[in-house]
């Protein structure tokens, strides 16, 4: 007999919100983050179609994600992300564009979050 777990309705929601994405969160990595956070995404979304819980390293790479798309070390003046956020235009509509990931994401992350919470509660 084949067993096989399928992922819950907000996690399995949050995995098909980072693939319907892919493009748009790949290109502001790269945008923000340069060639390794490019590469990184692309790896974090391909881990994605393989989760089937949200285990606690696909919710760091989220949440790496997140503080990516939201300037997180954008203060740190040594790293990547401020010299590739000095670059940026503030009137491109790409910032925009990036707000509004960052918004969604953070959404899908909270969801994730309460229903792996209520689950563990639940067991």
């Amino acid at each position: 007999m084949l067993h096989f777990t399928l992922p819950l309705p907000h996690l399995l929601a949050c995995l098909n919100w980072l693939i319907a994405h892919h493009d748009a969160l790949r290109s502001s990595a790269h945008l923000l983050g340069g060639n390794a956070a490019a590469k990184r995404v692309e790896r974090l979304i391909d881990a994605a179609s393989r989760q089937t819980t949200a285990s606690r390293l696909f919710m760091a790479e989220l949440d790496w994600l997140h503080g990516l798309l939201t300037l997180q070390n954008v203060g740190n003046s040594d790293s990547i992300e401020a010299l590739c956020f000095g670059g940026i235009d503030p009137e491109s509509p790409v910032v925009w564009e990036i707000c509004l990931l960052s918004e969604a994401l953070a959404e899908q992350i909270a969801a994730v979050r309460a229903e792996a919470q209520r689950v563990r509660a639940a067991a």
